[in-house]
């Protein structure tokens, strides 16, 4: 019986193999219309940046050492892109 105790206790303890971290990591991009310039950060996979020349707010999808994939929140163009990874 107190083996028992002992395992469920250590069960309960022991960290689990799933790992929650945040991060947030530079981005660059493009506007697939106008070929501008867009860079942000990502934050979690989230995107927020802006269109170089316009300086319209950029917002979308983006991941760790991945890709890119937002719009122009004044136009509604796609932009395309790369995030930095480790």
């Amino acid at each position: 019986m107190k083996l028992k105790n002992i395992i469920l206790t250590l069960l309960v303890f022991l960290p689990s193999n799933t790992v929650y971290a945040d991060y947030t990591v530079d981005c660059e991009g493009y506007n697939s219309e106008t070929s501008s310039y867009v860079y942000g950060e990502c934050s979690n996979g989230d995107f927020e940046g802006y269109d170089s020349d316009t300086g319209n707010y950029v917002y979308g999808d983006c991941a760790f050492g991945g890709d890119l994939e937002a719009y122009d929140s004044e136009t509604g163009v796609y932009i395309y892109g790369e995030c930095e990874g480790n």
